[in-house]
């Protein structure tokens, strides 16, 4: 099903997008 799909994506894509946003987050303060 796509709402699975796209949850299993959304899994795998959010700990790489906040650890990016801490990262710079970080480089900005």
């Amino acid at each position: 099903r796509y709402d699975m799909l796209m949850k299993l994506v959304w899994r795998r894509i959010l700990p790489v997008l906040m650890g990016s946003f801490s990262v710079f987050i970080g480089f900005m303060v």
